[in-house]
């Protein structure tokens, strides 16, 4: 009998213990099945599919991922953000890969561990949600106090890609599209958002502490003038175009900014008036 048959001896070890193991990757590991069998994880694996066996993630952990699991859960969470993902940090699927994301969750829910990544720091300390490293004051976090301003920063370089201003030429193309049934040429819409874009930065207009962005996808593109139909140019003129994030963006709506800033002048005035006498 050749290496490559299987005896029943095998099959029945293969049955028995891959649903509950499937193929460890860690040769060091006692309960893995190429231990057990002497079989590399291919012939393993193929015999398994030829079987119709299935590993039951839900139901097995290892005493080493539910380590893992209490360990980082706490920090980290089940979530992958995406600027997690762009400065490649771990997430809980790459620190326990043989589990998916439904499987963590539903681990951790029975074991009673939630998401808390500030939870028994010193007071006036803070735990940047990314990076997991602990600042003493709130001044080196950035925006709404999440992310510490190294990250941030890193995430904004990264998001000054070509393919991001490609994004925002997209958006701005479609609206052009919406309002005028005319495609326009998509370099130079792309050249109209590098001349927004170096003349404003990759960032809010405004730029202050009520901004709520954490990153350049999140912004909108803003117009100076409301567009009008019977000028639909101005939808893509580099002068009439700058970033805004969702706060601001809120608050201008569809007002040009010259009777944004009567309206808001005329307002204050009026409280002023009744309130702070």
């Amino acid at each position: 009998m050749s290496k490559t048959d299987w005896t029943k001896e095998e099959e029945e070890i293969l049955k028995e213990w891959y649903p509950l193991i499937g193929i460890t990757v860690n040769p060091s590991n006692s309960n893995s099945l190429m231990e057990m069998l002497n079989r590399s994880k291919y012939s393993i694996k193929r015999k398994a599919i030829r079987l119709g066996l299935k590993r039951d993630n839900q139901n097995f952990w290892t005493k080493e991922e539910v380590v893992i699991l209490k360990k980082w859960y706490p920090l980290i969470g089940y979530r992958n953000s995406k600027i997690r993902r762009m400065l490649k940090i771990q997430s809980m699927t790459d620190l326990i890969p043989n589990k998916s994301q439904e499987n963590i969750v539903s681990k951790a829910f029975r074991l009673g561990i939630r998401r808390d990544p500030q939870k028994g720091l010193p007071k006036g300390h803070i735990r940047c949600s990314v990076c997991l490293k602990v600042y003493t004051s709130k001044k080196y976090m950035a925006s709404k106090g999440i992310y510490c301003k190294s990250c941030h920063s890193k995430s904004q370089t990264l998001y000054l890609k070509d393919d991001i201003i490609k994004r925002y030429a997209t958006k701005l193309r479609h609206r052009y599209y919406q309002e005028t049934n005319i495609s326009p040429d998509f370099n130079e819409i792309c050249n109209t958002m590098k001349e927004v874009f170096n003349k404003n930065k990759f960032e809010c207009f405004f730029k202050d502490e009520y901004c709520n962005h954490l990153w350049a996808e999140e912004l909108s593109i803003g117009h100076l003038n409301p567009v009008d139909k019977n000028k639909p140019e101005e939808i893509i003129y580099a002068n009439n175009l700058f970033f805004l994030c969702m706060q601001h963006n809120q608050v201008m709506l569809d007002v040009k900014f010259d009777d944004l800033k009567e309206l808001y002048s005329s307002m204050i005035k009026k409280y002023d008036k009744y309130y702070n006498k």
